[in-house]
C-alpha cells in the first residue's frame, strides 16, 4: 500500500506524523487514508493470489490469514478528536450489522421473523464452534455479546419499561448491570495471585498453558470465546457470576418481550408457564396469518436459547466446582499425570465450594507472590518445546499432608 505526501508531517508528538481524522498508520509504518480501503488493492491481490495458488496448504493458509488480517486492519471510522482513524475491524462491524439486519427482518414480515428467530442463535452457535475448533482468539463473540446487550437494553427501555411494574424494572436493570460488571471481572487477567508460601503449590500445581493465548494460567479451566479471555484462578468466580447473571437477565428480557408480543396480539396476560406458551403459540399463528413481523417474538426466541444455553453452562460449572475439578482436567483426564490416579483435590463438596469461594487465596505475602510471579514469567518466556519441562520446574513439591500430593507438571493444551 502506497503512502502519500501531505502537509503537517512531523507535527505530531515525538516528531511523528500528525494524523487527521481519516488517516492511520499501517503495519509498514506508512500513513494512509481511509479511502484507500477500496482503491489500494495491490497488497490484497498479491495475498489472494498466493492463497489460491498451487503452493502447499500451509503456505496457502498463511496467505489467506494475512489477507484477512490486511482487510481487517482497513476497517476503521473517522475520529475527529486526535489520533487518526480508529480501528474497529470485523469484530466491531459484523456483529452489530447482523443483529440490526435480524431486527429489521423480524419487523418486516413473518418470514423475516422466522429467519431472525432461527438464524440469529444458529449463527452465534456456528461461530462459537468454529472458533473453538480453530482455537483462534478474536473479539467477534465478545462484540456480539456487548451489542446484543445494547440492543436488548434499547428495546427494553423503549418498549417494556413504561408498561412493566417498578419492581420488575428494578430487578431487570439490576440483573443487566450485574452481568456487565461480572463480564468485566471475567476479562480480568486470570494469573492474578494472592498466595503465600503455603498456597504456592496449590496455585501452580494445576497450571496449564492456554491453547488460544499461549499463557500459563494457574488453575486453568478453559478459554471462553464469549469473553475473549482464558478462565483461571484469577477470574473463575467472576465468570461463573457472569454466566448466572446472563441466564437470569436473558430470562427477564424474554419475559418482558413476551409481554410486549402478547400486548400487540391483544392476548390476555397468562397465569402460568403453560398458559404463556399457549398464548405465545396463538400469537405466532396470528402473525403468520396476517404475514406480520414482530421484533418482540424474535427477542423471545433468542432470549430463550440464550437462557437455556447459559443455564446449562452454569449447571456444568457448578457440578465441576462441587468436585473441585476444572473443565480442562475433566476433558483431558488421561493426559494429566495427577488426574490418572483420581482427583487429588476433592475434599468433599463443602470444602470444595469454600475453596472456590476463597479463590484459593491465602494471606498476602509480597515475597511469596513475587516468587510465584517470577516462576510464571520464566515459563511464559520459555519456548513451546520446553513448556512441560519448565512448568514442571515451576511447581514446588507438595507439602506433607496436602491434597495436592504428587501433582506436578502442567500440560500444554495446544499439543
Amino acid at each position: 500500500m502506497a503512502s502519500y505526501e501531505r502537509l503537517g508531517a512531523g507535527d505530531g508528538p515525538g516528531g511523528e506524523p500528525a494524523l487527521c481524522c481519516c488517516e492511520y498508520t499501517n503495519a509498514k509504518g506508512e500513513v494512509v487514508h481511509m479511502l484507500q480501503l477500496c482503491c489500494e488493492c495491490d497488497a490484497l491481490d498479491a495475498l489472494a493470489d498466493a492463497a489460491l495458488s498451487a503452493a502447499p496448504a500451509r503456505a496457502r493458509s498463511a496467505a489467506l490469514a494475512a489477507a484477512l488480517a490486511e482487510a481487517d486492519a482497513r476497517v476503521r471510522f473517522a475520529w475527529p478528536f486526535g489520533g487518526g482513524a480508529v480501528h474497529i475491524g470485523a469484530a466491531g462491524l459484523v456483529p452489530p450489522a447482523l443483529l440490526l439486519a435480524a431486527a429489521f427482518a423480524a419487523s418486516s414480515s413473518f418470514a423475516g421473523l422466522a429467519l431472525a428467530a432461527v438464524g440469529t442463535p444458529a449463527a452465534a452457535a456456528i461461530a462459537h464452534r468454529a472458533l473453538a475448533r480453530a482455537r483462534a482468539r478474536t473479539g467477534l463473540l465478545l462484540s456480539w455479546t456487548l451489542h446484543a446487550y445494547a440492543l436488548c437494553s434499547l428495546r427494553y427501555f423503549y418498549a417494556s419499561y413504561p408498561r412493566a411494574p417498578d419492581g420488575a424494572n428494578a430487578a431487570t436493570i439490576a440483573l443487566g448491570a450485574g452481568a456487565v460488571l461480572a463480564l468485566g471481572g471475567a476479562r480480568a487477567p486470570p494469573t492474578r495471585l494472592r498466595a503465600d508460601a503455603d498456597c504456592r503449590t496449590r496455585a501452580l500445581a494445576r497450571a496449564h498453558r492456554c491453547g488460544a493465548t499461549g499463557s500459563l494460567v494457574p488453575r486453568y479451566d478453559h478459554f471462553c470465546a464469549w469473553v475473549d479471555a482464558p478462565i483461571g484462578l484469577g477470574n473463575h468466580r467472576a465468570f461463573v457470576a457472569f454466566v448466572g447473571l446472563t441466564a437470569a437477565a436473558s430470562a427477564a428480557n424474554g419475559a418482558h418481550a413476551a409481554a410486549g408480543a402478547l400486548h400487540a396480539c391483544a392476548e390476555p396476560r397468562p397465569a402460568g408457564p403453560v398458559a404463556l406458551a399457549r398464548a405465545l403459540g396463538r400469537c405466532v399463528r396470528w402473525h403468520a396469518e396476517h404475514a406480520r413481523g414482530s421484533v418482540d417474538l424474535a427477542v423471545v426466541a433468542c432470549m430463550a436459547v440464550a437462557a437455556c444455553a447459559t443455564l446449562a453452562l452454569l449447571v456444568g460449572q457448578c457440578a465441576l466446582i462441587l468436585r473441585n475439578v476444572t473443565t480442562f482436567e475433566s476433558r483431558h483426564r488421561s493426559r494429566i499425570d495427577y488426574m490418572r490416579r483420581g482427583n487429588p483435590f476433592d475434599r468433599g463438596w463443602r470444602a470444595n465450594v469454600a475453596e472456590f469461594a476463597r479463590g484459593e487465596a491465602c494471606a498476602a505475602d509480597g515475597a511469596a507472590a513475587a516468587a510465584v510471579d517470577a516462576a510464571l514469567a520464566d515459563c511464559e518466556a520459555s519456548p513451546r518445546g520446553r513448556a512441560r519441562e519448565c512448568d514442571a520446574r515451576a511447581n514446588a513439591p507438595p507439602r506433607a499432608g496436602e491434597a495436592a500430593g504428587g501433582a506436578v507438571g502442567a500440560s500444554d493444551e495446544r499439543r
